[in-house]
């Protein structure tokens, strides 16, 4: 086990046994000790999190979730933590987090020569979200410009939180599209700016694995360690 702050944040290494329930992790600066759950398929819990609150820790919460969490009297005074690296061998990377901003988006803007050009790749990654849903909604837009270099662009917007995982579920899906692509909080102002609606819109649900439960089910859910 090893850990040492970053940043403001801090990050532990765990190794996880493939033949204990649980493993026992050293973590934010003072002495107190993490019982880890034994998880079966580890590298299925990055870009969750974990919730330590009265001696246990809960894996697989959303982000979301974690900010109600963090944001409620009744479960005050825990400890969460993103679940930033894991392994199939089972060694984690633990980032540990005080406030998550929901509310702050940020976008991809992938430029095309020609509409014909955008609109196959605007359809092709709807598609590719048919069969593998995205780890969070995700907004897409067909965009037609003027006063730029290129005539057209599809934009992705996502909640800023979630730029990491949404970068890995486009690896996933092997999605390659523009001519040339621009990234961060610019493309969310730059669509605030535009007087016209997109050419076309479409709102992607996440992977029913990441729905966001209310509060009320949080709490209700609190005893068990393993929350997904």
């Amino acid at each position: 086990m090893w850990s040492s702050g970053v940043n403001g944040f801090f990050y532990v290494w765990v190794w996880l046994r493939k033949r204990c329930c649980s493993v026992t992790a050293q973590v934010a600066c003072g002495r107190r000790l993490m019982k880890i759950p034994h998880l079966p398929q580890p590298q299925d819990y990055i870009g969750l999190y974990i919730y330590y609150w009265r001696d246990l820790a809960r894996v697989g919460y959303t982000a979301e979730e974690i900010a109600l969490l963090l944001s409620s009297p009744q479960v005050s005074g825990g400890q969460a933590f993103e679940i930033h690296h894991a392994t199939a061998a089972g060694e984690f990377a633990l980032r540990g987090v005080t406030h998550i901003d929901v509310q702050q988006r940020e976008g991809l803007r992938f430029w095309q020569t020609s509409m014909a050009a955008a609109q196959i790749e605007y359809r092709h990654l709807v598609e590719l979200a048919l069969k593998v849903a995205p780890p969070t909604v995700v907004w897409w837009q067909r965009w037609q410009v003027s006063g730029e270099d290129f005539p057209v662009a599809n934009i992705l917007l996502y909640t800023a939180v979630h730029s990491a995982v949404i970068s890995r579920w486009l690896d996933a899906i092997a999605f390659r599209g523009g001519v040339q692509v621009e990234g961060g909080q610019r493309v969310v102002e730059w669509v605030t700016r535009q007087t016209e609606p997109p050419a076309e819109q479409i709102a992607i649900a996440p992977h029913a694995r990441y729905h966001s439960r209310p509060l009320s089910k949080l709490l209700e859910t609190l005893p068990q360690p393993l929350q997904r």
